[in-house]
C-alpha cells in the first residue's frame, strides 16, 4: 500500500529516537514515555507504519502494543494486516498465526487482505500446504481472492514446481477476476522480468544518466548504491561516500522497464569512456517503494 500522507516532523523524530534508543531498555522507555506518548493519533499510526516499512520488527511490535493501549484505540483490521505481513516477512509464522486469531477475538472479521497477508506469511515460511488451506478457507468464508492473492500463490507455486496447483489457480482467476487473460499475461511478463533482475543481483554495474525520472511503483525493488568513478587503471574505484538508493520497477511500469532495459543496452554497447556516476546492483527482491 502506498502512503497517503507524508510523515510529520514529529513522527520522523520519534522514529529516529526509537532506533537510537533500541539497544538500551532504559532509553527506550524514556522515548515511549516522552516523545511517543505525546504524538497525535495520526502521527502515532504513521510512526508504526514507518517502523514496519523499515523492517524494525522489535520496535514495531512494541509500538503496536502501545497503540492498542491508547484510549482512542478501536480494533483496526489494517493494523493487524500490516503486522501479520511484517511477521511473515521475518518468518515468525507462529506469531503471525496468533495475531490472526487475536483479530477475531477482538471482534474483527478477516477480509481478503487479511487472508492474503496470512497466505503470504506461509509462503515466506515455505508452508505451501498451509497457504493453500488458508486460500480455501478464505473462499469458504465468503472472501473473494484478488489479484494480489493470485499473484503471490501463482508466482511462488511455480517456483517450487507445483504445476497442477498453478493450473487450478489460473482456472479460478476466470471466476474471481475481471480480465483474467490480461492479468495472467502480466503475471507471466513480471515473472520473466523478476528472473532477469535477480540474475543481475550483486554483480552488475549499470550506468545511469545524471537526471533520472523513475516513477513510483511496486513489484521489483532494486537495492543499489551510488558511487563516483575515477579514470586511471580501468577499475571502478569507489569513494567512501556512498548512499543507498531503491529503485522500483513495475506498476505504471512498462514505461519504467522499457527505460531500464534501454539503459542496460546502452551500457552493453559502451566500450570507452565511463560516465562519472555509476550504480551497482546489490540486492534484488520484490514489492515495496522508491525514494528519490
Amino acid at each position: 500500500m502506498w502512503r497517503s500522507r507524508v510523515l510529520s516532523t514529529e513522527a520522523i523524530q520519534v522514529v529516529h529516537s526509537l532506533k537510537l534508543a533500541k539497544a538500551s531498555p532504559a532509553k527506550l522507555d524514556e522515548v515511549f514515555c516522552g516523545r511517543l506518548s505525546r504524538l497525535l493519533k495520526a502521527d502515532l499510526v504513521d510512526t508504526l507504519e514507518e517502523l514496519q516499512r523499515q523492517n524494525e520488527l522489535d520496535l514495531a511490535l512494541k509500538v503496536f502494543e502501545f497503540v492498542r493501549k491508547e484510549v482512542w484505540y478501536k480494533p483496526d483490521l489494517s493494523l493487524y494486516c500490516r503486522m501479520i505481513r511484517l511477521l511473515g516477512k521475518n518468518k515468525l509464522i507462529e506469531m503471525a498465526e496468533e495475531l490472526f486469531q487475536e483479530l477475531k477475538e477482538e471482534g474483527l472479521e478477516p477480509d481478503t487482505r487479511a487472508f492474503t497477508e496470512m497466505i503470504g506469511a506461509y509462503i515466506e515460511h515455505e508452508m505451501i500446504e498451509k497457504a493453500m488451506e488458508t486460500y480455501e478457507f478464505m473462499k469458504t468464508s465468503g472472501c473473494a481472492p484478488d489479484k494480489l492473492t493470485f499473484t503471490i500463490l501463482i508466482r511462488n507455486l511455480e517456483k517450487v514446481g507445483e504445476e497442477e496447483l498453478v493450473a487450478e489457480l489460473k482456472k479460478e482467476c476466470v471466476e474471481y477476476l475481471d480480465s483474467p487473460e490480461k492479468f495472467l499475461e502480466e503475471v507471466e511478463r513480471n515473472k520473466h522480468e523478476h528472473e532477469y533482475l535477480n540474475s543481475l543481483a550483486g554483480r552488475s554495474v549499470f550506468h545511469f544518466p545524471r537526471q533520472t525520472n523513475l516513477r513510483k511503483g511496486r513489484v521489483f525493488l532494486l537495492e543499489a548504491y551510488l558511487a563516483r568513478t575515477h579514470k586511471g587503471d580501468g577499475q571502478h574505484k569507489r569513494k567512501r561516500e556512498t548512499r543507498v538508493l531503491s529503485f522500483v520497477f513495475g506498476y505504471l511500469a512498462r514505461r519504467c522497464w522499457d527505460w531500464f532495459t534501454k539503459v542496460i543496452s546502452q551500457q552493453k554497447r559502451a566500450n570507452s569512456e565511463l560516465p562519472n556516476l555509476v550504480i551497482e546492483c546489490k540486492v534484488v527482491t520484490h514489492d515495496f517503494e522508491i525514494e528519490i
